[in-house]
């Protein structure tokens, strides 16, 4: 489900960000990083996760390398996939 939710967010990326200078694979690649950086945080940082992730996001924002909408949807899923039953977090 961690692996579903992930591909759902990059596949939005490139259906959101359309035309772009970057050619699609290194908009993808830059996604992926963005997206394993915060999964990482959550599973290695759980304790400031929020202030982490938060701060890396505005960033990337600010950079102009993720929309707002694209940072809201990786908050979502975030939060979805840290509910889920399956994330080694929680159980």
């Amino acid at each position: 489900m961690k692996y579903f939710n992930l591909t759902l967010i990059i596949f939005t990326f490139i259906f959101i960000t359309g035309c772009n200078s970057m050619n699609k694979q290194e908009l993808q690649l830059r996604h992926e990083g963005i997206i394993d950086a915060c999964y990482t945080v959550l599973e290695y940082n759980p304790e400031d996760k929020e202030s982490r992730i938060n701060t890396y996001l505005e960033q990337k924002e600010k950079a102009k390398q993720i929309t707002t909408s694209e940072k809201q949807i990786i908050k979502a899923c975030l939060k979805r996939t840290e509910s889920s039953k399956k994330w080694s977090i929680n159980h």
